[in-house]
């Protein structure tokens, strides 16, 4: 009777311990599926943000250009702001501290334009712009301005647009 009693309690032990091992178990096996599925879902709302806020921002340059007469570069007195405000040296952008070189003079250079404050994509980074029309003096086919975000991994990758979200601005003065 002893010896049954002891294979009683000795089975509802091992119950008792196996459930709760499985529930942790499976909740091992989905909660990284959930946490992936909720990432994307973040991306995916950062991503359609930056396609909300980028025509924002090309529509402000192009006010800029009416109001002065003048293409993106004149305005700034720059053809290369991103490159000059040392955005391009292969950093993470979304992070910089506020006197970082790049944050100063993407911030000038907004400014210019009309902005306030540094425009900043979802991602936290600076949004940048490259001023090719008429870049030269001419109007070289193909020239425009562009105005992106260097998108996710933070980089601004110097014409490659790996990850870089970007929007052309149409021409004011070059046909």
């Amino acid at each position: 009777m002893l010896d049954q009693l002891a294979g009683y309690l000795q089975a509802a032990w091992s119950y008792v311990l196996r459930e709760p091992v499985k529930v942790v178990l499976v909740l091992g096996l989905v909660a990284p599926v959930v946490l992936i599925g909720l990432n994307n879902v973040r991306e995916s709302s950062r991503q359609s943000a930056v396609e909300k806020e980028l025509p924002q921002l090309v529509e402000r340059i192009k006010q800029a250009r009416v109001s002065n007469n003048a293409v993106l570069g004149e305005i700034t007195g720059d053809f290369y702001s991103d490159g000059n405000a040392k955005c391009r040296k292969g950093q993470n952008l979304t992070n910089l501290v506020e006197d970082d070189p790049c944050i100063v003079g993407m911030a000038a250079q907004w400014q210019k334009v009309g902005f306030e404050d540094l425009p900043r994509d979802p991602w936290g980074s600076p949004y940048l712009f490259d001023e090719n029309e008429m870049e030269g003096g001419g109007c070289e086919a193909g020239r425009y301005d562009v105005v992106f975000s260097a998108g996710p991994n933070g980089i601004d990758e110097a014409d490659v647009w790996n990850d870089d979200v970007y929007m052309l601005v149409p021409p004011f003065k070059c046909p």
